[in-house]
């Protein structure tokens, strides 16, 4: 392969990457990120796709279509991806709660991720498509399955993740059961502090 070192704007060194090597599932992924970041989701949903052609067991890519497709509202697509991600990636591995701003609750950090991205996406697509699809549970008023997952993503996260936390207390909230919606928030309020 060909080295690429254009002094391009992001996506067009992806789109450089990509008429190189038309097959480099990582260029897909890193412009489909840069897309979603700037709202052009059909874009990202494109490239997304085409990287789960090159590598249907690719967890970054189900992922993504997933989050991608949560923020167009079409819940039901997006349920299906992190089903499949999770499918695909059933292990957590290790929670890294120091890592969880930037690489768990965002992975889609401005179009890229870090060098060390690879060993650690091993570890975190599982957990965040169990709050993922909880999520897209929520939005879709399922609510008892919406708690098992985010009661999963807690689990996981050994009570260490605020997110799946707030999401537990938003789902038991919605529910109506207001005891363990407020258990939840001061757990949550507990660790960001």
């Amino acid at each position: 392969m060909k080295a690429i070192n254009l002094p391009l704007s992001r996506p067009l060194r992806f789109q450089k990457a990509i008429e190189i090597e038309p097959n480099l599932r990582s260029a897909h992924v890193d412009i489909a990120n840069f897309y979603r970041y700037h709202h052009e989701r059909p874009k990202a949903v494109a490239h997304l796709k085409r990287a789960i052609e090159i590598t249907p067991t690719d967890p970054i890519a189900h992922g993504g279509l997933g989050a991608v497709l949560s923020d167009m509202g079409k819940w039901d697509q997006a349920e299906a991806q992190y089903l499949e991600l999770l499918r695909i990636a059933p292990h957590n591995g290790t929670f890294h709660p120091q890592f969880s701003s930037i690489f768990v609750d965002s992975p889609l950090v401005l179009g890229r991720f870090p060098p060390f991205w690879p060993d650690l996406c091993l570890f975190f697509p599982p957990v965040h498509g169990v709050k993922e699809l909880a999520n897209v549970r929520l939005r879709k008023h399922n609510l008892d399955a919406a708690i098992a997952g985010f009661d999963k993503a807690v689990e996981m996260s050994h009570g260490k993740w605020v997110r799946a936390l707030d999401g537990l207390g938003r789902a038991y909230r919605e529910k109506g059961n207001l005891p363990m919606a407020e258990k939840y928030a001061e757990m949550a309020v507990k660790l960001r502090h």
